[in-house]
């Protein structure tokens, strides 16, 4: 008995190291692992067997049961939470989540400035077709605003190796039960040939399944 505890004690020490490595994404180290796991508990189970028939239903349970052991104990580690996660104002996925939100609006933005320094009505034709198709479902025209397609290719062109970061984040409240923080920050967008700063407010909640993350800008200035 204290052998049968012994070997398969390993299957399941490894496989809660396993679940750890599953948690942070390391999926070669629970395989590695259960490599390991599986040759440790066959061959101490399978060397004090004196008959190969013995031997035989001992690699076969072994086998079985190391397997069952690591994996059931590596999955149920990898899928706890010791913590339930936190919203952050600076955190990664909010990051990437104001920036898919304020690109759109820097675009709009260096269109209106390129199509006002050729004709300064066309920036207010162009929001003005922009808010019709938004609010009414029209399909867009933009034929009548003066060289509307080479400056789209220009903003394009601009955009197509943008960088993007947040500058003095600050977090103006916070409800823990929610999981929920209001935020404030600049938005910095380094184009080809054009930089622009953008302050703005944006909220982020963590869904009810503890796991994703959604993300409000509410305002962009």
């Amino acid at each position: 008995m204290k052998r049968f505890f012994g070997s398969y004690g390993i299957a399941f020490l490894l496989g809660i190291f396993g679940g750890l490595l599953k948690k942070n994404g390391m999926e070669a180290g629970l395989y590695i692992l259960f490599l390991i796991s599986f040759i440790s508990v066959v061959y101490l189970e399978v060397k004090t067997e004196k008959t190969v028939l013995r031997k035989i239903g001992a690699f076969l349970v072994a086998a079985t049961f190391s397997s069952l052991i690591y994996f059931f104990i590596a999955m149920k580690v990898g899928s706890l939470s010791l913590s339930t996660p936190e919203v952050s104002c600076s955190g990664v996925t909010e990051k990437e989540l104001v920036e898919k939100l304020v690109i759109p609006s820097a675009k709009d933005s260096l269109m209106v400035q390129l199509l006002n320094e050729i004709d300064p009505s066309n920036g207010m034709a162009y929001l003005y077709i922009k808010k019709a198709v938004a609010k009414m479902g029209i399909e867009a025209d933009y034929s009548k605003i003066t060289d509307y397609n080479a400056t789209a290719d220009t903003v394009n062109k601009e955009f197509s190796h943008y960088k993007f970061s947040l500058k003095d984040i600050r977090t103006t409240a916070k409800d823990k039960e929610l999981h929920k923080v209001t935020c404030e920050a600049i938005a910095h967008v380094q184009m080809e040939n054009y930089t622009a700063d953008y302050d703005i407010e944006y909220n982020a909640q963590l869904g009810d399944d503890k796991k994703h993350v959604y993300l409000k800008l509410t305002k962009i200035n």
